[in-house]
């Protein structure tokens, strides 16, 4: 009585085991997670995405367009200047002397050009017009020929400065100064813009992993379902011990953990995917594609740039402070300049009559003279000192990032090629994990395993596929920071 017992109690096992390995969750073998939906939403089109809606790209952008625009005004400083005046007077000034006119009205033009050459030689040539109305006492009459009159002048004027801006110091400073402080701008900008498509390439990458790793722990859990289910129906039936369930209703829990823990990720890379791109809340409507493991075990390093960006900003401002710190020196020089003017003058009663004494130089005049000013006061020691430290600090600056950025390559060339090492190793310990634990349940169907081995299997092939996903997303970083060093990330190779 007891062996038939026994016999139909191993039948009724039997067929438990059947219905477990039949099931459509349980009897399938584990694969690789399936690939997004072909709808989904590309890196290309994300960062797209980024580069319209992200404000920091556009404020950024707009500092890169800024600092590219003003290049000119450095260019500017070395042309020619147009001046320009007009000039109405009226003037009742009382006077002691019976022979003063009474009053004097009428306007004053002026336009000239004036030029600063690179070695500081400056020029400067000016055309005046000035028309008289005079109103005189009735006993001075005879004094004044004309009380309606025009005076025309032209005055040609070359000065060189003798020791302030000599030789044009001062004035490439200050073309330096406009001209370096753009290019720090147009730098600065472009290398924030790379950092931002860094990072949101990173964040792209990091959600669609995250996605994947949700429905690995989706399907690790259905597995764990089938698996209690299982156990249960068999301890109703006196079939198994009370630990085979327990141990399965352990791992249906970790699963369950796993999978909150992956889901409550998705959500953390969903709000920084959605930031990234210029909105809020943390729900992504589009599915994502994770990248092909040989895309990222291939892909080479872009074509690397003599300087970062932010290197040629800090050499930008390195020239900017040396720029600077040479005007300040120049400013507390004494200001020498020797200078000399012509000047042919006219004077008629028409305006024309009085330009044609000036074209024919009727009246002319020149002077020769050196102007002087000297700065008083103590301290003067002091201030070319501060300016001379500003230019060490820049300059120490401007080294130290020449260091980093060479440091940063080689570091990151070292971690793209141990990481693919070790995705290589992650990848095979995947499958030989994925191998062993369909070994283990081929076992478990012809009765020679237990139901602790298969949940041991289980835990170790989701471990693998875990590993394998962090691995992917370390090398993803690096391919994106790598991207920072190349000139234009715009033409980047993607998957």
């Amino acid at each position: 009585m007891m062996n038939v017992s026994w016999a139909f109690r191993g039948f009724l096992g039997l067929l438990l085991m059947g219905e477990l390995l039949a099931s459509p969750v349980y009897s399938q073998q584990p694969k690789a997670p399936l690939p997004a939906a072909e709808s989904g939403l590309t890196l290309d089109q994300y960062l797209d995405q980024v580069r319209g809606g992200s404000q920091p790209f556009q404020g950024a952008s707009a500092l890169d367009q800024a600092g590219d625009l003003r290049q000119v005004q450095g260019d500017l400083a070395g042309w020619p200047v147009i001046m320009g005046s007009m000039t109405n007077f009226d003037n009742h000034t009382p006077s002691t002397s019976s022979f003063a006119p009474l009053g004097t009205k009428g306007e004053t033009r002026q336009i000239g050009l004036q030029w600063t050459s690179p070695i500081g030689l400056g020029a400067s040539y000016t055309q005046n017009i000035t028309h008289n109305t005079l109103t005189i006492a009735p006993a001075a009459a005879g004094f004044y020929p004309l009380t309606d009159y025009y005076q025309s002048s032209t005055v040609l004027e070359v000065n060189q400065p003798l020791w302030r801006n000599f030789l044009g110091a001062e004035s490439r400073a200050q073309r330096d100064v406009l001209e370096s402080s753009a290019l720090a701008m147009h730098y600065g900008g472009r290398y924030q813009k790379k950092m931002i498509l860094a990072d949101a390439e990173m964040t792209y990458w990091r959600l669609a992993l995250n996605q994947e790793l949700v429905r690995i722990q989706t399907a690790a859990l259905e597995r764990s379902n089938t698996l209690v289910d299982y156990n249960e129906r068999r301890g109703r039936l006196n079939l198994a011990d009370r630990s085979d369930l327990l141990q399965a209703q352990a791992l249906n829990k970790q699963s369950q953990m796993d999978l909150q823990r992956a889901l409550d990720g998705e959500k953390s890379a969903a709000a920084a995917f959605n930031m990234a791109r210029g909105l809020a809340g943390d729900q992504v409507a589009e599915t994502l594609t994770p990248p092909p493991l040989e895309f990222l075990l291939t892909q080479a390093p872009p074509p690397r740039a003599d300087m970062r960006d932010d290197v040629r900003a800090a050499e930008q401002n390195r020239r900017l402070a040396s720029a600077n710190a040479q005007m300040g020196l120049e400013r507390a020089k004494p200001d020498v300049v020797l200078f000399a003017n012509s000047t042919h003058s006219g004077l008629a009663a028409t305006e024309s009559a009085a330009s044609s004494q000036v074209s024919q130089g009727t009246y002319p005049s020149s002077t020769v003279g050196v102007r002087m000013t000297f700065m008083l006061g103590p301290g003067l020691t002091d201030v070319w000192s501060s300016y001379r430290a500003e230019q060490d600090s820049a300059e120490a600056q401007w080294r130290q990032k020449m260091l980093e950025q060479e440091r940063d390559w080689t570091e990151l060339n070292r971690q793209l090629t141990e990481t693919r090492a070790r995705l290589k190793l992650a990848v095979e310990v995947e499958a030989i994990q994925r191998e062993k634990l369909d070994y283990e349940r081929e076992r478990m169907k012809r009765g020679r395993s237990t139901t602790s081995q298969v949940i041991l299997f289980e835990s170790d092939f989701a471990r693998a596929q875990q590993s394998r996903i962090q691995t992917q997303i370390e090398l993803i970083s690096i391919l994106a920071r790598l991207k920072t060093w190349a000139e234009d990330t715009s033409s980047s190779e993607t998957p």
